[in-house]
Order: structure tokens, then C-alpha cells, then sequence
């Protein structure tokens, strides 16, 4: 029963920010990759704050046969009322970028079945790549160690990724990543942080970056800060690991265990939202 349990990780429930920090020292040069997108203009204008069933439109046809054994199948599940779609949203919003078309102006999230929600879904069934690799990719990294004297930790493998969310912003400008909240509820080699479930985790969506001798930060677009043009990931490396911090325009830092790029194929947006049918 794996798949029905993976498709509930396809959806993140909308964490709560951490009390405010000390805020971190503003970047000391300019970045090295810029484009035009602006979370503000390119993102979208609602939180990452969906109600109804997590649940693809097939399946929540209470008619459905096979509708009828997924939900015997979770019926100890505890399915949430309340979900996110970041995925989808991150994918989405470099949808419209991309396409030059404007995104919808909706201020609040769609519902369920009306064409916005059910593109979203869609896009955040693709985030997570061919058989759902990052499902799986997530949950090795809630297993692992923060850090390491041998082996792996999510602190050496985002040292390894950052290279590559840097080099596809060179590249391709906008980079969708995904963000490792919490450990496993048994993985005891990691003491400091926070327990959680699949979907606690997180994804955004990379615009630029920029580097020097002591840090390099990620300029993102987060859904579950529509409108904020100051959101950054901050990650230090020392000693050959890194440390990760997600701070919003507005103050608060949320620490990241880990960071990884995902997979994004550039798709036209639906001519429904368009206006183009």
C-alpha cells in the first residue's frame, strides 16, 4: 500500500513560522544572477493554504470504485483537511513566467475543482518527478544524521546540492527546491531536530543567488509567503557542511535541516487561466 500512502506526502500541510530571530547579515555583494522574476508580480497572491481532500480529482468521487479502496485502504490514515501545494504552486508560478502570461489575481486559493486548483494539483504531482523519485528522495533525507564525521548527513549532501541549484540559476534561472523541515520520528542521530511527517517538508522556488566568502543566499520565492520579495535561504558551509536558515522579508528565520533541486519541465499554463479560450 505504499502508493496511496506516498500520494498524501504529495501535498505539505502548512507549518507554522518560528518565533523570530536575530536577524542575518545582509549579502555582501550583489547577485550573480538576477532575472526579472519578483515573487510579488510572479507569484501568487494567495498563502499555500488549500481545504477539502488531498486527494487527485479521481479520487475523491465518493462514487468511484476505486475511489471506494483508497479510502479503505487510509482508513486509519489520518488525512488532513488542510493541505499546501507548494510544489505545484512553485512549478506553476514559472509556468506563467516563462509563458510571458500574467498569473491568475486571485487573492484567496481556489477550491477544489475549479481549473486553478486542479492545474496546481497536477503541477505538484510533476514536482515530484518520474515515480515519485523525490517522495522517496525526501524521506532518505528525514532519515539521515544533520551532521557527520563519516558518511552521509543532510548537512554534506546540501553542501553537494548547492552547487547545483547555483549552476541551474546560472543556467536557467529559476531553480524549484525542496526543503527538508524535519527527521523522522526514530532517527535518533539527529537529536536537535524536529520531528515530523512527509509532508511537513517543503518547496519553493529559486530566482537568484549570491555568494561570498562565508555564505551564499537563495532569493524565493515561498507559497506560504505570497507577496514577500525578501524571503531568502541563507546556507553557511564550514568545514565541509552546511547549515541552512529560511528568513521572510518581514523578520522571522525558520532553520532548514536540508536543500535539494528538483525537477521542473516548463508547461503552458491551461488557456482556462489564460484567457486564451
Amino acid at each position: 500500500m505504499f502508493r496511496p500512502l506516498v500520494t498524501l506526502a504529495l501535498v505539505g500541510i502548512v507549518g507554522q513560522a518560528q518565533p523570530p530571530a536575530a536577524p542575518l547579515p545582509p549579502p555582501a555583494s550583489a547577485p550573480v544572477h538576477a532575472p526579472a522574476f519578483r515573487p510579488s508580480v510572479h507569484g501568487f497572491k494567495f498563502p499555500n493554504r488549500f481545504r477539502g481532500v488531498p486527494l487527485p480529482a479521481s479520487l475523491r468521487d465518493r462514487n468511484s470504485a476505486v475511489a471506494a479502496i483508497f479510502r479503505a485502504a487510509l482508513a486509519d490514515a489520518k488525512l488532513p483537511d488542510r493541505f499546501g501545494l507548494c510544489g505545484g504552486m512553485s512549478a506553476a508560478a514559472a509556468d506563467f513566467y516563462w509563458a510571458g502570461l500574467t498569473r491568475p489575481s486571485a487573492d484567496t486559493p481556489p477550491v477544489q475543482g475549479t481549473p486553478l486548483y486542479e492545474y496546481l494539483h497536477a503541477r505538484q504531482m510533476d514536482s515530484l518527478g518520474d515515480e515519485l523519485l523525490m517522495v522517496l528522495k525526501f524521506w532518505q533525507w528525514m532519515n539521515l544524521p544533520d551532521t557527520a564525521e563519516e558518511g552521509q548527513s543532510t548537512a554534506s549532501l546540501t553542501t553537494a546540492e548547492l552547487p547545483i541549484i547555483t549552476g541551474r540559476l546560472r543556467d536557467k534561472g529559476l531553480v524549484p527546491v525542496g526543503l527538508v523541515y524535519v527527521k523522522y520520528s526514530r532517527n535518533g542521530a539527529a537529536p536537535n531536530s524536529r520531528a515530523g511527517e512527509l509532508w511537513d517538508n517543503h518547496q519553493v522556488l529559486a530566482y537568484a543567488s549570491t555568494t561570498t566568502p562565508d555564505a551564499t543566499v537563495l532569493r524565493i520565492y515561498d507559497p506560504n509567503y505570497p507577496n514577500d520579495d525578501g524571503v531568502t535561504i541563507t546556507i553557511t558551509t564550514k568545514d565541509g557542511a552546511s547549515r541552512c536558515e529560511l528568513r521572510t522579508g518581514s523578520g522571522p528565520v525558520r532553520p532548514v535541516r536540508g536543500i535539494f533541486a528538483m525537477p521542473y519541465t516548463k508547461v503552458t499554463p491551461p488557456g482556462a487561466l489564460t484567457g486564451r479560450e
